[in-house]
């Protein structure tokens, strides 16, 4: 409850003492949600100052979430992580008068998620300079309704800009995308 948008709890890897620069960035194994951000729901207790960056997230194929975030949730940043292997990579649930606050979503490569990279919505909710790549695909259980990335519900506000989307949806029989990226 101490941590504030200009002094955040800020979880970030780091390269080990006499580690190459090149080492692969630390993997976070996960077998159903991964990280769950905020209250509940109906809290009124404003809860937020997060940061989270330079991680790989992995589902392994089975997991249900990568990010799950709840109500009365503010100033959260997600940057610069590989989430994979999940069925959402991002769940983001904006559903008390509250509501999630200043979430952004930035640099990340989020890809192979069986269902959807990103599903929900915040107010003032930004996705920007990431990598949407072989999500909702034939190869990990697409489906028609399921997208990349997927905004709806009450947030107002959201900036979606600079976004790659690559391969996403192509559930349709001949490689065609039959399903939605945006």
């Amino acid at each position: 409850r101490n941590a504030t948008p200009t002094q955040p709890l800020v979880f970030e890897s780091y390269l080990p003492a006499g580690a190459s620069a090149s080492a692969p960035r630390p993997e976070l194994r996960s077998t159903g949600m991964a990280f769950y951000i905020g209250g509940t729901y109906n809290n009124t207790d404003m809860d937020g100052g997060y940061t989270i960056r330079g991680f790989k997230i992995n589902g392994m194929g089975t997991a249900d979430t990568g990010f799950a975030v709840g109500s009365t949730t503010r100033n959260v940043l997600i940057e610069d992580n590989e989430i994979t292997g999940f069925g959402l990579g991002f769940n983001v649930q904006n559903n008390t008068p509250l509501g999630i606050q200043g979430l952004i979503v930035r640099g990340n490569n989020i890809h192979h998620n069986y269902r959807m990279g990103f599903l929900g919505d915040a107010y003032g909710l930004v996705i920007e300079d990431n990598l949407f790549e072989s999500n909702n695909t034939v190869d990990v259980g697409g489906a028609a309704l399921n997208h990349a990335i997927y905004v709806g519900g009450h947030g107002t506000n959201g900036i979606i800009r600079r976004n790659r989307l690559i391969n996403n949806s192509v559930i349709g029989s001949n490689g065609a995308c039959t399903g939605g990226n945006l």
